[in-house]
């Protein structure tokens, strides 16, 4: 499973590798890069939660999950905003003129980011719940999204493609594990979205500790 993840993030580079010059190739993968940051936090919280996850009292830790996904929710709003407003000019003077097309793909790329750090703290509850056949299938799913999207838009849209098709790829498989969710352990989609006071205090709480 975390080898096809593996695969998800990473195999559109060869895919733009082979369809895209080399200086669109630079742009798209110092966007990616950027995004990484997005999930930089979320991966963190992943390698904590999936062995208390994984303990008999399991609910507890269920409703810390929906409070972090809430607040990250919260979080990627605002970041997200800055890109859109500034990325334009924020790029090109971070790393250099040539990095003009990293704007756009990154426009496409802020839905992907967001719900693959979602999808992360997702898949690592499942993971210690025991339900690696869920994680697998979500990868997978994801995998052949990726790979039939970068085939046939790549060529045809470039860079911007290539960040839309992982963007989408990575959404189907947040609404997947979502679904799951629901399905398999009573939650609501709402419990993950609607942000909370109780979210607001238990940031502040973790941030003085």
């Amino acid at each position: 499973s975390n080898i096809i993840f593996f695969l998800v993030t990473r195999i559109d580079y060869f895919f733009v590798e082979k369809f895209c010059d080399e200086a669109a190739l630079s742009n798209y993968v110092q966007a990616s890069k950027m995004g990484q940051l997005f999930i930089l936090l979320p991966t963190m919280i992943a390698s904590v939660l999936f062995p208390y996850s994984s303990g008999m009292e399991s609910k507890e830790y269920l409703h810390k999950l929906q409070s972090v996904c809430r607040i990250i929710t919260a979080l990627s709003i605002p970041v997200s905003l800055v890109v859109i407003a500034g990325g334009y000019w924020i790029f090109p003077w971070l790393f250099g003129r040539d990095f003009t097309q990293m704007y756009t793909a990154m426009i496409w790329y802020l839905p992907g980011f967001y719900s693959l750090s979602l999808v992360t703290l997702l898949a690592a509850y499942l993971a210690g719940r025991a339900m690696l056949t869920t994680n697998l299938l979500a990868s997978a799913i994801a995998l052949m999204i990726v790979i039939a999207g970068d085939i046939l838009l790549i060529p045809l849209y470039g860079i911007n493609a290539a960040a839309g098709v992982s963007s989408a790829a990575y959404l189907v498989c947040l609404i997947y594990l979502l679904t799951v969710y629901k399905n398999r352990l009573g939650c609501r989609y709402r419990h993950f979205f609607s942000f909370k006071k109780a979210d607001i205090f238990l940031l502040l709480n973790n941030f003085k500790k």
